[in-house]
């Protein structure tokens, strides 16, 4: 067996190159026996270890050489020399021969055999000048028993080549240096810890593991992997197999206890809480924070007696700042977006004048969708269960304490926490009459405890006014709740037309009946009442805006002026044609700065333009005033910078210093002559009239004043008669679109572009939607980004047959050379197909979006939803391929992605990273069979394929796999969420063996996809019939999804079964009898250092004994006796640390290792008589 150099072959670690022929079968032998004589230097040693390091990546069967029991042998009095360097040294050696053994366990059962366990504990063990040796005894460690994929191999890992066992010494190794903390390898050895308990749970359990575990998760120097450290318990915790190994009450409590500890009258005196008991505190929540975001930990909180009342007894401590991280807790838990520290109760409603309007990061204003609320949200499930056990632990009556026991005027801190208790309680109180059946819900939104605080006068008067202010908070709440407490005028312009930015209706019953009201009062004014209203506001008899009163022009324009008659009266009085004046390019109000306490300008203005657009003498005027022409120009002029522009700009003076009612005056200006084009004179020959020469003038719409004047808000005013047929008919006589249509393709001018796109209406067709069609294909990436997006808003906004030209258009982007572009209109393609009718459209264009990778896959599976659609698919053989893949792996697949996106759904740190839209909740993606039942055709389909019966069996069958069964779950629950799914389903009795699985599975993650599947099957009425009859009740919405047990004490869903706990700190050590009585003495004084009490005076013991007795200090088989010691019982690492000094006398020879190993044989076997070793 000879090595040559590759190119391929790695250096070994700190080593040189290979040489370019070895024997291999020489060179090994005769470096072990170099090393085996002993009496070579430390230089020397260390120059043969480096060598065997070098040969291991290059020998494929080390035992093919020499036999694996030498090897060791021969390196065992290295890894216990004195020299540190020789030591570490030889545990890397055998670190790399690890990694190489092409057997594994063949290797492992090799060094066990010859005890190398114990040594490498030793190692572990050494003190903190020893860092590089107990670095690569943890690694060779890890290599061991811990083998990752990841591991230093040129072999590829098997998957049995875990061991079935770990030496209990080595946990224990572990476990000492995992509870020191002030260790360096402390943390590294409690992540190793976590691997053991997954992987070997009898020994982790039996040597304290973890206990230990717990006590890292509420250290808070151990923060960094905390929530690694509650997974495992969670992992541990899932199966009945594994969770025999954990306590059922002491171990969840002991997680509890930073928050049942009492807190003595000496620290709650002093201000603030110590700092040691506030990071226990903050440690405690996170931990129980982290359990409740998984169903597992959920239902093992639930189960425990004191799990989640513990939570909730701590709110009625007297600890405010304990108050203040659980509730900041609860608003994570329970997901809500409202400002934590700020006071609702004292919001002003009305919208703050120092705010500019935003749009967002993209670039462009958004809706909600319309259709998001259709689809099954599963996080919803998650919180209407947490909400029931919430409930159940009196959560709601701990509220009412901190909300009644502390004044919102309090300035030492409570009062923010009375506000926090009162707006968790508006918002569990919102949440319970969405998601909880009515029943359910009608206990919780009465209030008991709270209204009898404040409607009986036996209480204390303090009291009862805590509580009645309580109340009125919640009222007032609730109030904020419903009615739009922003406001953003853009943002409803792009409903539909200019008439939304008006107060919507359905939000307040007796401002609706106000508004009602004061309309027919408006409507029937009479003209002298109108005339005193006009003469009120200021317009006809003040030409300078600043003096009008438009509170008074609002009131006009919302009802009196919607009079036809009213408004001919208007006209005549220069009201109107004031105002519109007012607005002209050439007046002060184009100038004007962009923000938010100008737009009501805006407001006011589209308002206007509605009104006359609408009415016959109200167009008369409109097309009198020059404010449509002077935009016009204005827009003319920005297609064409140095225009030809003398006849026009000569009306435009002779109207602007001839009309006296259409000057006015800026405050910030003194000059009377200011024109259409900001601070440059009329006269100017840039404009072609005589004058002086001045510089070029800055354009109204040039890039930096878009951005700040309010002229970019003529095309909200264009938008606004673009939503009407008169309105169309201006613009067109005015070409206005044509003006448009040149700035929507000026190069570099994606802004303008992106501005008019966003302000014209697209209810009709007409040159709006050119100028749309014109963006979504222009040059420019962003533009074509911008443009596509913005057909998601007109999409959520309802736009008229959007089904028909807008799915055209989205269509038409899927081939888009940009994937930024193509992906989102395929996303917002698969929104619209909520609506049947885009749907089918969709379908009868026939894209091909597998080319667009899953999600374009999803989308052709929503297809099988409708019966062309399936017929489509099927004709192209799609079907039969995709039941194949569906059967041999995406079933799996799906499973993996839902639980996936689940799980970075509860993440706290994804949580605050990504975007709000993107984390407000889990959405099923489509599900092949799911979709396939949907239609006749479809379940004929999987009733012929038989996959149906296969997953019901799956279900019942206890043996299968977790991932199988859970996938059948979710296929079980997509074809039942369908009423032609659910009537394929009846035959199996479904419903019956979900509920007994939600119930009765000891697999708690089995449990959490069985409420998520009950949820899917509940929007069927038939499915709701059978649930009520087993005990399961729903919302009374259908599109809720959301099914919850009637009686949360009677059904099981939240308990976990008693179970015996299979773990043992400790077995009885049957050791033989030493052959000394210095021996027996030592022995049973190393027993007595694992007790605290006794450990003192053990200590003396030993050191008295070494000092009257050294000799029997360098026997190995005492060493041996109490290596079982170490393993047997739990010491800490500075009690192992001495019992090691104590025994640093005995010299491993290779003699003195064969005793050792006989005496280690005998007590591991006590039938050998020590005596005779």
């Amino acid at each position: 067996i000879t090595m040559a150099s590759s190119p391929t072959s790695r250096p070994p670690e700190g080593g040189i190159a290979p040489p370019v022929s070895i024997n291999f079968k020489l060179e090994i032998p005769k470096v072990i026996n170099f090393l085996g004589e002993g009496k070579a230097t430390n230089k020397d040693i260390l120059d043969q270890l480096n060598k065997l390091v070098e040969f291991s990546e290059f020998i494929p069967d080390l035992s093919e050489i020499i036999p694996l029991d030498d090897f060791i042998k021969c390196l065992r009095p290295l890894v216990v020399t004195s020299s540190k360097t020789v030591r570490t040294a030889a545990l890397r050696v055998l670190r790399y021969y690890t990694n190489s053994h092409p057997d594994p366990r063949k290797w492992v059962t090799a060094l066990l055999n010859n005890h190398m366990d114990r040594f490498i504990a030793r190692s572990l063990e050494r003190e903190k000048i020893c860092e590089a040796e107990r670095l690569q005894a943890l690694k060779l460690f890890r290599a061991l028993f811990l083998p990752t994929s990841n591991n230093e191999s040129k072999r590829s890992i098997k998957e049995d080549f875990t061991p079935t066992k770990v030496p209990v010494g080595l946990v224990q190794s572990l476990v000492s240096i995992a509870d020191s903390p002030d260790d360096n390898f402390a943390r590294v050895a409690t992540e190793a810890l976590t691997e053991i308990l997954i992987r070997y749970p009898k020994e982790a359990t039996r040597c304290n593991g973890v206990k230990v575990i717990i006590n890292a998760i509420l250290n808070p120097s151990f923060q960094g992997i905390q929530e690694s450290l509650v997974l495992s318990l969670i992992y541990m915790l899932n199966d009945q197999s594994s969770r025999q190994y954990i306590r059922p009450s002491l171990d969840i409590g002991m997680l509890l206890a930073p928050l049942t500890e009492t807190i003595s009258a000496k620290e709650l005196s002093v201000n603030p809480i110590p700092a040691e008991r506030e990071r226990r505190w903050t440690t405690c929540i996170k931990a129980i924070v982290i359990m409740l975001k998984s169903w597992t930990g959920f239902i093992a909180l639930a189960t425990h007696p004191l799990g989640l009342k513990s939570l909730v007894a701590a709110l009625t401590l007297p600890a405010p700042e304990l108050h203040d991280k659980i509730l900041d807790a609860l608003f994570d838990i329970f997901r809500l977006g409202v400002a934590k520290n700020s006071n609702p109760f004292k919001f002003n409603a009305q919208p703050s004048h120092s705010e500019e309007p935003t749009v967002s990061e993209s670039g462009g204003l958004d809706l909600p969708s319309r259709t998001r609320g259709e689809r099954h949200n599963l996080l919803l499930n998650y919180l209407s269960a947490l909400l029931i056990a919430f409930i159940d632990a009196g959560f709601i009556d701990a509220l009412v304490h901190l909300g009644t026991n502390a004044k919102f005027d309090d300035p030492k801190g409570n009062s923010e926490i009375s506000t926090k208790s009162t707006l968790l309680l508006g918002e569990l109180l919102y949440l319970s009459n969405t998601h909880l059946p009515s029943g359910q819900c009608a206990k919780v939104q009465t209030l008991p405890s709270l209204m009898e605080f404040a409607a009986s006068f036996s209480q204390n008067p303090r009291l009862r006014s805590k509580a009645w202010s309580m109340v009125s908070h919640l009222h007032l709440y609730h109030h904020l709740k419903h009615t739009s407490s922003t406001y953003d005028f853009h943002l409803n312009l792009i409903v539909t037309g200019a008439n939304k930015w008006k107060r919507l209706k359905g939000r307040d019953r007796k401002l609706d009946r106000m508004d009602d009201v004061k309309l027919k009062l408006d409507w029937t004014m009479d003209v002298d009442q109108l005339k005193l209203r006009i003469q009120e506001s200021q317009v006809v008899a003040n030409k300078n805006y600043q003096n009008w009163k438009w509170e008074v022009i609002s009131d006009l324009l919302e009802g009196p002026l919607n009079n036809p008659q009213l408004l001919i009266q208007a006209c005549k009085l220069k009201f109107v044609k004031r105002i519109l004046s007012f607005l002209r390019p050439s007046g002060a109000f184009s100038k004007m700065p962009w923000n938010a306490q100008n737009l009501k300008y805006v407001r006011m203005a589209c308002q206007l333009l509605e009104i006359l657009a609408n009415n016959d003498t109200g167009r008369d005027c409109l097309l009198e005033s020059r404010l449509i022409p002077e935009i016009g120009q204005l827009l003319q002029l920005e297609v064409s910078p140095n225009p030809n522009l003398s006849s026009s700009s000569t009306d435009l003076k002779s109207d602007a210093t001839g009309d006296k009612g259409a000057t006015y005056q800026s405050s910030n200006s003194s000059d009377s002559r200011l024109g259409l084009y900001g601070s440059i004179r009329l006269d100017s020959p840039i404009m072609g009239l005589s004058g002086p020469k001045t510089p070029p003038p800055q354009r109204l719409l040039s890039p930096d004043k878009l951005l700040r004047q309010m002229a970019r808000e003529y095309f909200t005013m264009l938008g606004t008669l673009s939503s009407s047929p008169k309105g169309m008919e201006i613009l067109t006589k005015f070409k206005i679109f044509q003006s448009l249509i040149q700035l929507s393709e000026l190069e570099k001018r994606e802004d303008l572009c992106h501005l008019i796109m966003t302000s014209l209406d697209y209810n009709m067709p007409g040159d709006s939607r050119v100028i749309l069609e014109k963006a979504l294909t222009a040059d420019t990436m962003v533009l074509r980004y911008l443009a596509t997006r913005h057909m998601r808003v007109l999409l959520r906004a309802g736009v008229q047959d959007f089904s028909d030209w807008g799915v055209d258009l989205l269509v038409k982007q899927l081939p888009d050379k940009d994937m930024k572009v193509a992906n989102i209109a395929l996303n917002i393609l698969d929104e619209a197909c909520d609506d049947v009718e885009s749907l089918d459209n969709l379908i009868a264009k026939k894209p091909q979006l597998l080319k667009m990778g899953e999600a374009g896959r999803n989308l052709w599976l929503r297809f099988l939803s409708r019966p062309n659609g399936f017929k489509y698919l099927e004709e192209l053989g799609f079907i039969e391929k995709e039941m194949k893949e569906w059967k041999i792996r995406k079933n799996t697949e799906y499973v993996i992605h839902l639980e996936s996106a689940l799980a970075e759904s509860f993440s706290p740190s994804l949580y605050k990273q990504r975007e709000s839209e993107q984390n407000d909740g889990v959405f099923l993606p489509p599900h092949f069979y799911g979709e396939l039942a949907k239609t006749e055709e479809g379940c004929r389909t999987l009733e012929k394929s038989g996959e149906i019966s296969e997953m019901v069996l799956n279900l019942n069958d206890e043996n299968s796999p977790g991932i199988i069964r859970r996938s059948a779950l979710w296929t079980v629950g997509n074809v039942g969420s369908s009423p032609s799914g659910f009537k394929f389903l009846e035959k199996f009795q479904i419903v019956e063996k979900l509920i007994f699985l939600v119930e009765n599975s000891p697999s708690l993650s089995i449990r959490g996809t069985c409420f998520y599947v009950l949820g899917m099957l509940s929007k069927i009425e038939k499915a709701r019939e059978i649930l009520t009859n087993l005990g399961w009740d729903c919302p009374t919405s259908l599109n809720s999804f959301v099914c919850l047990p009637q009686d949360l004490h009677k059904s099981q869903f939240l308990r976990i079964p008693k179970y015996e706990f299979l773990g043992s700190p400790a077995e009885p050590i049957n050791l033989p009898d030493y052959p000394t009585a210095v021996g027996k003495e030592i022995i049973g004084a190393v027993h007595l250092l694992c007790n605290a009490i006794s450990a003192e005076s053990a200590s003396r013991t030993i050191k008295r004994l070494k000092i009257q007795h050294p000799e029997e200090f360098h026997n190995p088989i005492l060493l041996a006796f109490v290596f079982r010691c170490l393993e047997t019982y739990s010491f800490r690492l500075n009690v192992r640390r001495f019992i090691y000094d104590m025994l640093d006398g005995v010299i491993l020879s290779s003699q003195a290792l064969t005793a050792f190993d006989s005496a280690t044989k005998g007590i591991l076997e006590p039938s050998i008589v020590i005596d005779k070793i």
